[in-house]
């Protein structure tokens, strides 16, 4: 049996482990540097259940990564390095948008990577500071909430370190109380951002070395052998040859995210699916064409829908604008122009994305009645004739499923879903089915350890590959869906998860949250 061997990770980034840093806190000797980073992968087509908080400690000397803490419960507002002990003091905490600002005082030794928490309250912490000698922690709270608080104050407090136990706000007195000012806007979010990434750039010029904030590798494609592209944040599209770990860019525009990406093998060209983060327009795509003979680009449409690509090099993009309810969904030739137009029917993010890609059809979900969003069926569209057929009822109320993603390998279609009500397995159970287009019958069932976020084929189709929100990759017999090998990619020192999968003959390239590709053989 063949087994998956990783054989490269391709990077052409420092500090190459965040995805979107948005603060950086450096030592007193000059020695490390903490990057608070975070990062979620939902936009407006669709819902992929990985976010992340982490803290990701460098060597500012070699720039490389020493400890990272994923995970947290909420974003980092302070940092503080303990003057001699390998121990961080984190602030971390939010307002819940409807009352209470949340958070913990955590403290963290780096070299045995133990985490605790040091608070019993639930309470944001936006500042904390160890003392010159290290026998004092100060930490700064919000108030509890912004209701009926009669208290509607700032409140420092000191500890005696080392801490042995957990602290009661109650035991405690403060030692400063400012009035509480709401002074958060998008823009002092934004700035930091932007410091962030000039601190990042000015450490690694310092190096010689480079640093590229742009990450969240949305989509990847092989478009030839040894050449892969892939649709990253900043509206940025690369093309990298694997073997030589040479790559080139193309820049679409000034912001955005390349969600979708794919191959036109009709006239040479990238067709990209560019989303603005944008909720206010009521356009929140562009799609761009990128002529692979030259590297140049040109809009194709300005839009709001989701792509997905026959194998002929048609595209059908379906609409996902949950509240408008007269918007259309079209089919682009491979010319990019469109020659058909339908309102299919209602679509939300969380029950109506599916990609199919590559059969002679293109796929889609509809409720019935088709403008709402349970009862959905599974229907085909030819794109010659533009003829429409129901292909499988895929649920029957009270069975529902969310976030659901499929694949066609021969005369199978393989769906990948979140149950959210169902007679055969409980909330929450991440099923994968595979439906026999022949005889109409679902061939086999099992469940995955979490949301498939991509899918691919090898072994002339004999084997479906998932990537995983977990972390995993997972490898499958299309014909009876018994799993042949489990990747655990924790053995690869990153824990940056796959987010999407391309194959070619035998390679398996791996786009991850984090920005980089890993090269896998089979």
């Amino acid at each position: 049996m063949n087994r998956t061997t990783l054989t490269k990770i391709l990077s052409n980034s420092t500090f190459a482990d965040t995805t979107i840093p948005y603060r950086t806190f450096v030592d007193e000797d000059k020695r490390l540097i903490a990057v608070a980073n975070s990062f979620s992968t939902q936009w407006s087509g669709r819902n992929i259940s990985i976010w992340s908080t982490s803290i990701l400690l460098y060597d500012l000397d070699t720039l490389e990564l020493k400890n990272f803490v994923d995970n947290l419960d909420y974003p980092v507002n302070d940092l503080s390095f303990h003057p001699k002990e390998k121990n961080i003091a984190l602030g971390i905490g939010r307002y819940d948008g409807g009352a209470y600002y949340e958070g913990e005082l955590l403290l963290w030794n780096y070299e045995t990577n133990e985490l605790n928490s040091i608070l019993a309250d639930n309470r944001e912490v936006i500042k904390c500071s160890f003392s010159p000698n290290g026998d004092k922690l100060s930490f700064t709270l919000n108030p509890t909430d912004d209701l009926d608080c009669p208290d509607y104050t700032d409140k420092q407090y000191d500890l005696d370190f080392p801490i042995l136990t957990k602290i009661k706000l109650d035991n405690l007195s403060p030692v400063l109380v400012n009035d509480h000012i709401d002074n958060f806007n998008i823009e002092d979010y934004n700035n930091r951002l932007s410091n962030a990434d000039r601190v990042l750039t000015d450490i690694s010029n310092q190096k010689k070395q480079v640093y590229k904030n742009r990450n969240l590798i949305w989509d990847i494609v092989f478009i030839s052998k040894n050449e892969i592209a892939l649709a990253r944040n900043n509206a940025t599209v690369e093309i990298w040859n694997i073997d030589t770990g040479t790559v080139r860019e193309i820049k679409l525009f000034n912001n955005g995210d390349c969600v979708e990406l794919f191959f036109n093998s009709s006239n040479n060209s990238l067709l990209v699916n560019l989303w603005s983060r944008d909720f206010q327009s009521e356009n929140t795509n562009e799609l761009f064409s990128i002529d692979l003979s030259n590297l140049e680009f040109q809009e194709v449409i300005n839009c709001s829908h989701i792509i997905s690509k026959s194998k002929n090099n048609y595209f059908l993009a379906r609409q996902v604008d949950h509240s408008e309810k007269t918007k259309k969904d079209f089919i682009l030739n491979p010319s990019y122009k469109v020659v058909f137009e339908k309102r299919i029917g209602h679509y939300d993010l969380f029950n109506h994305y599916l990609r199919i890609d590559n059969s002679e059809l293109l796929y889609y979900l509809v409720g019935n009645p088709k403008e709402q969003y349970q009862n959905k069926t599974l229907c085909s569209i030819n794109p010659g004739t533009f003829e429409i057929k129901e292909v499988w009822q895929l649920e029957k109320q009270p069975n529902h499923f969310n976030d659901l993603n499929g694949i066609k390998i021969n005369d199978y279609i393989i769906i990948s879903g979140k149950v959210y009500s169902s007679n055969r397995n409980p909330y929450d159970t991440q099923e994968l089915f595979c439906i026999d287009l022949v005889t109409k019958k679902e061939k086999w069932l099992k469940t995955v350890g979490s949301q498939v976020c991509s899918f691919a084929i090898l072994d002339n189709n004999s084997t479906l590959v998932l990537a995983l929100t977990n972390g995993q990759i997972e490898l499958i017999e299309s014909e009876n869906g018994k799993t042949i090998e489990v990747i655990n990619r924790s053995k690869n020192q990153s824990f940056a998860r796959p987010l999407s999968l391309a194959t070619f003959d035998n390679k398996i390239a791996v786009g991850l949250t984090n920005g980089q590709i890993e090269i896998y053989e089979r």
